[in-house]
């Protein structure tokens, strides 16, 4: 499953691509979306919201993704041969130099970019956004705490709380703040929160740099026998 740095890179990527190109040919192909035609359409943007993906046009409207378990967003030159089947593209958005496909995006929806928070009000403040400060996480801290006698473990995995976090970054907290998953979120006291925060920013700033079409990022695990250690992530950035 995309952790939340993929769809953030994804969206970096995809901003430097698009941002400001005109599309030249837009396909939605989601039953819902079929009828709406973007060619024409100035792309002025995109970002991400933890695992979310908003790309904003210049007529007021945002097209909403959400990689789920094996989506992503491809950029190709055109003519370019693409690297999955064409029958698996959900949405593929041209310009005069540029050419993004997304496979398979199985959440997709059109709306007026003011509404965008319909879709992610809900969610905890996001982990990987670059001006995340100290009120994030107090209020990450106390969506913890308002969660008693639930594992840490499970509960760093609840979008609500904080987003875009999954397994490999659940671990990642967990290992660099060498905490205990069973543990329940309020038996932390309240002096571990700062550091607990400030360390789950590090893979923000790790990924960031770390991920490119060539190269790895490194990451700690938590081995019981052996101790934490290091491994490298063997998940590429597609670009």
């Amino acid at each position: 499953m995309p952790e939340g740095d993929t769809v953030y890179l994804a969206a970096k990527r995809m901003a430097a691509a698009l941002s400001g190109q005109r599309l030249t040919r837009a396909e939605l192909r989601h039953p819902r979306l079929a009828e709406h035609d973007l060619s024409g359409r100035t792309v002025l943007g995109v970002h991400s919201v933890g695992k979310h993906l908003f790309t904003r046009f210049d007529d007021g409207r945002s097209l909403h993704t959400h990689f789920r378990m094996d989506g992503s967003w491809h950029l190709y030159q055109p003519g370019q041969r693409w690297r999955r089947p064409n029958h698996q593209a959900r949405a593929v958005l041209t310009t005069q130099d540029r050419v993004a496909v997304g496979f398979p995006l199985h959440d997709m929806a059109l709306l007026a970019t003011p509404d965008e928070h319909r879709l992610v009000g809900h969610l905890g403040p996001d982990l990987l956004k670059p001006d995340w400060d100290d009120n994030d996480a107090v209020i990450a801290a106390r969506r913890l705490r308002e969660r008693p006698g639930v594992e840490l473990g499970l509960a760093l995995l609840d979008q609500r709380i904080m987003a875009g976090v999954r397994n490999l970054y659940w671990a990642e907290l967990l290992v660099r703040h060498r905490s205990d998953s069973i543990l329940s979120g309020c038996a932390l006291s309240a002096e571990r929160w700062p550091a607990m925060w400030s360390v789950g920013s590090a893979p923000r700033r790790e990924s960031s740099s770390g991920f490119s079409s060539v190269g790895f990022t490194t990451f700690w695990w938590y081995s019981v026998r052996a101790g934490p250690r290091r491994r490298q992530d063997s998940r590429r950035a597609r670009g």
